[in-house]
């Protein structure tokens, strides 16, 4: 009897060592999980756990990108503000407008109820095509740039907006007056500079325009949009050897602005007029050279490329280069 009940006991301690045996290893048809051993899982963890923290970085850059376009005064009337806005934003302008209009009787030294008020007349001067109410919002624009206490991005977005729509009325000389307040208050801002070069060009004023550009590349030796005007003006004064190196760093830059038509016609005839040979076999920025055309826009025509060189066309001046594939 001791005998057995011994027997019971050793059997009892192996079942149980067993089972304990059976609960810490894991089964032998089942693969070990990588997610606590393998390099790879360590990786894709970090990845899940920074992936957030690279969104809140460009959230906060974003935000700090954003304009601010209210001053303290302004941040308390807010909600009546956004009120007016979102009827602007829904489309509804005549509604926006006249609550705009209320808001601007209510408080006349709000720069941002005036800057809605523009925006209004400006939304509701396309919808009517009317060049009478356009003229409202460009006055209206001004009058926003004229109060006290404005935020300097106000002030910006504002007289940008007001430039726009002058040189849309014809006011090209108004436009460059605007332009030229713009860069009295933000010196540093070249994108402002590279625009009143091009209102001066518009005029007609090719050497404001060169002295514009050239204190740009002054402070900014990189910049595309500069270099490009800048040799389209060299080549309008027969600085043909000179204009070349502007010309093709300025479209090769592919900044915004650069990618144009007369900008490409005016690097290959300056090329094919010193016999510069250095494009051939080189398919320029922005277009593919070789078996049927290219089309861009140029002065209401297009200019077509094709694997002979550039071909004006239809009812201009035929003129072919020696630019090859």
């Amino acid at each position: 009897m001791r005998n057995l009940n011994l027997v019971k006991a050793k059997l009892k301690y192996t079942i149980c060592s067993l089972e304990f045996t059976t609960e810490e290893l894991p089964p032998a048809t089942e693969p070990v999980p990588t997610s606590v051993s393998t390099p790879e899982s360590v990786t894709e963890t970090t990845e899940f756990t920074e992936e957030p923290l690279v969104e809140s970085k460009e959230e906060k850059e974003a935000k700090k990108k954003k304009p601010k376009l209210l001053n303290k005064f302004d941040k308390i009337i807010k909600s009546e503000i956004n009120a007016a806005e979102k009827l602007r934003k829904k489309g509804k302008i005549e509604e926006s407008l006249r609550a705009f209009e209320a808001l601007v009787q209510k408080f006349p030294q709000s720069p941002r109820c005036r800057y809605g008020k523009a925006q209004a007349e400006d939304d509701l001067a396309e919808k009517m095509r009317s060049n009478d109410m356009l003229l409202k919002a460009v006055t209206t624009y001004r009058e926003v740039a004229e109060l006290p206490d404005v935020p300097p991005d106000l002030i910006k977005a504002t007289l940008k907006r007001r430039a726009d729509r002058q040189q849309f009325l014809g006011r090209t000389r108004g436009s460059l007056a605007t332009l030229e307040r713009l860069v009295q208050i933000f010196p540093e801002d070249i994108s402002i500079k590279n625009e009143l070069g091009v209102a001066h060009l518009l005029l007609g004023d090719n050497k404001g325009a060169k002295r514009i550009y050239e204190e740009v590349l002054d402070r900014a030796p990189h910049d595309g949009f500069a270099k490009v005007h800048y040799g389209f003006i060299l080549k309008s004064e027969n600085k043909i050897a000179e204009s070349i190196p502007y010309l093709r760093e300025g479209l090769e830059s592919g900044e915004p602005g650069t990618d144009d038509g007369r900008f490409y016609f005016h690097l290959g005839d300056a090329l094919q007029r010193t016999g510069d040979k250095s494009v051939r076999r080189k398919p320029m920025t922005g277009m593919r050279l070789g078996i049927g055309e290219v089309t861009l826009p140029l002065y209401g025509k297009d200019l077509c490329i094709t694997s002979q060189g550039f071909v004006l066309n239809p009812g201009g001046q035929l003129k072919r280069l020696d630019i090859q594939v």
